[in-house]
């Protein structure tokens, strides 16, 4: 075998054999670098997908963290001939998210918390509503609106930073006077304390009650 290898005949068989073979590798290399490359631009393109999903929806929950706060330090407005009218300043939020948008893209905890956050402000909508809205203490609703609109807000500042920090995006610039998280922070911890001392006001009430004289046993 070896010495016909060495013929002229040997040597174009072999040249033809090597030449067929470097084709095939060449081919299989070239196909897997090309593959390898999709793979890295898909993977590229999905996270920068993701990443201008994030900065829509930190956009969005921006405005409504502005809402929010408005709500949370609104007080109504009565009408001086019925004090069972009244109106707030401040409009109430809405939280409008995108319809054409693929949360798939996003981290899945991330996506699963932001898509949960249009149900639970619709939650603090029909709660309020449900509230009878009649003097002297209208249900509480002043207090409860202002407590809901709190927890919705830093809700979204935390989205929002978790966002930010997922996807590499700045925070939204907001002037020195203005820190919203800690004016929710504020006003939950002000409503706790009203809580508190409504609680321990009826407590002493029912305290200063005398208990009921014992039932007489007729023999």
């Amino acid at each position: 075998m070896w010495e016909w290898l060495t013929t002229k005949e040997g040597n174009i068989a072999l040249g033809a054999i090597l030449g067929v073979g470097g084709t095939i590798i060449a081919q299989a290399t070239s196909g897997s670098i090309g593959t390898v490359k999709e793979l890295w631009f898909a993977r590229r393109k999905r996270r920068w997908d993701a990443r201008h999903l994030a900065l829509r929806t930190i956009l969005v929950l921006d405005d409504f963290v502005g809402q929010c706060y408005g709500a949370t330090f609104d007080s109504p407005e009565f009408n001086p001939r019925d004090n069972t009218e009244f109106k707030f300043r401040n409009p109430t939020p809405n939280l409008v998210m995108p319809d054409d948008a693929d949360w798939r893209l996003l981290e899945p905890k991330l996506m699963e918390d932001v898509m949960w956050l249009p149900s639970r402000f619709q939650n603090v909508e029909d709660g309020l509503n449900s509230l009878n809205r009649f003097p002297p203490d209208f249900d509480n609703l002043f207090e409860h609106r202002a407590e809901d609109y709190a927890k919705l807000g830093m809700r979204s500042l935390d989205l929002m930073d978790r966002l930010c920090r997922e996807y590499g995006i700045r925070k939204p610039e907001r002037p020195d006077y203005y820190d919203p998280r800690e004016g929710f922070q504020r006003k939950i911890d002000e409503i706790a304390l009203f809580w508190k001392k409504r609680q321990e006001a009826h407590a002493r009430i029912f305290s200063d009650v005398p208990p009921p004289p014992p039932a007489v046993v007729k023999q």
